[in-house]
């Protein structure tokens, strides 16, 4: 499959230029005939606002005038914002008409920036969220509110992907600060036009919900932080890996450091570090991976199995070597390999249990890794995670009491 790398600078470039068909037609059209309602409603709406505003009234609700019996009761509840940024440009040298032309043409690029946004961020894939953009911005219906009626209505529709992006990122990691963001969009939406909400309000309910079921954190993951671990390394062979290192490293990074293993190649060693991995782990020795972890400030575990390898993986920058598979060496050969080497930093996986724990660090290891012996197949198909919470707590007093036992 062919590749298209851009740069985020040309990458801007580049939706601006899709998008600036759309947005200079705000600029060229002719009002009286193609923007008839802009022109024979919005327009004058407009400045009779102005005209309250100058008169001090501030706060223009439901007014005959501004009605012009045309339409639904829009000032009902609140005057539609876009009459304030009219008045506003208005005041700052731009006629009435100018100024729609501008805040149309703002808001489609807007729209188009908020689509863009909305896809890349679910997809991950930038020429599938700037498709999918693209034909937001072209739909007939679009064009159609945006270029002939120019109602508030529209610039609601021009958020509507705003908002549905600040919803997917709440339902995603619930902070304060998403709150905040999430509500101030679908307030702006509200303050658009108090319908255009209504008609988004099932489509954004639905999208809340699955996206919260959809990333709500993993009950194994709960329960490991519940019994004490505090690393968890999520492996290249898990489904959708890239994305579950994205989504838990942005939930619970804070509370433990998330990494990835069974990295092989350098590109799936930068992905990772891009979508949050604190930590790369690899099974092979490969120098490259430790160049691109140091670069980015990320602690690196290169594997190795002999002496040779084992020292290599330390030259080469790793902060830990990995040996893998530890239960076929034991913890003797461990100790025999830092014997002359007592500058490695040693972590076992594979191997490592209840009973063998101890061993391990009494050896010199600097840490250790459990897989299968802690999360064990059992506990997955039962869904016990109470029992997992039991024994990550066993497995990580095991770690402290013979961590304690070792000479200071």
């Amino acid at each position: 499959m062919a590749h298209f790398p851009l740069s985020k600078s040309r990458w801007l470039l580049l939706l601006l230029l899709v998008s600036a068909a759309a947005v200079s037609t705000a600029f060229l059209i002719n009002l009286g005939a193609f923007a008839h309602d802009a022109a024979a409603e919005h327009i004058p709406r407009g400045l009779l606002f102005s005209n309250a505003i100058d008169e001090g009234n501030l706060l223009p609700v439901w007014v005959q005038s501004l009605h012009l019996g045309l339409g639904s009761p829009l000032f009902t509840f609140q005057p539609p914002l876009p009459y304030y940024a009219m008045d506003l440009l208005a005041r700052l040298g731009l006629a009435h008409p100018l100024g729609w032309r501008v805040l149309i043409g703002g808001g489609l690029l807007a729209a188009f920036l908020g689509a863009y946004a909305l896809l890349h961020w679910v997809t991950g894939r930038r020429w599938a969220a700037l498709a999918g953009a693209t034909a937001y911005l072209y739909a007939p219906y679009v064009l159609r509110n945006a270029l002939e009626r120019g109602s508030n209505e529209t610039f609601g529709m021009f958020l509507y992907p705003w908002v549905l992006w600040g919803l997917l990122r709440l339902a995603q990691s619930p902070t304060g600060k998403r709150f905040v963001v999430a509500s101030l969009l679908w307030a702006a939406s509200i303050g658009m036009h108090v319908l255009a909400p209504l008609m988004l309000a099932p489509v954004a309910l639905l999208v809340a919900l699955v996206a919260g079921w959809r990333w709500r954190t993993p009950a194994p993951l709960l329960a490991l932080l519940a019994g004490g671990v505090i690393a968890v390394e999520i492996t290249m062979t898990t489904p959708d890996a890239i994305a579950a290192i994205r989504e838990v490293s942005d939930k619970l990074g804070d509370r433990a450091l998330i990494g990835v293993g069974t990295v092989l190649d350098v590109t799936t060693c930068r992905t990772a570090i891009a979508a949050g991995a604190q930590f790369v782990v690899s099974p092979i020795c490969r120098p490259e991976l430790a160049h691109i972890a140091n670069a980015a400030q990320r602690a690196v575990m290169l594997g190795a199995y002999s002496p040779t390898e084992a020292q290599l993986a330390h030259e080469v920058g790793a902060d830990f070597v990995k040996i893998f598979p530890a239960d076929g060496l034991g913890a003797n050969y461990i100790k025999a390999l830092r014997a002359p080497l007592p500058h490695l930093k040693i972590v076992p996986t594979g191997g490592v249990d209840l009973d063998t724990i101890g061993d391990f660090f009494k050896a010199g290891c600097a840490a250790v890794g459990a897989g299968s012996s802690l999360i064990t197949k059992e506990i997955l198909e039962k869904e016990d995670w109470a029992d997992l919470t039991r024994r990550a707590a066993e497995f990580v007093k095991a770690a402290r009491a013979a961590r304690s036992r070792l000479p200071a």
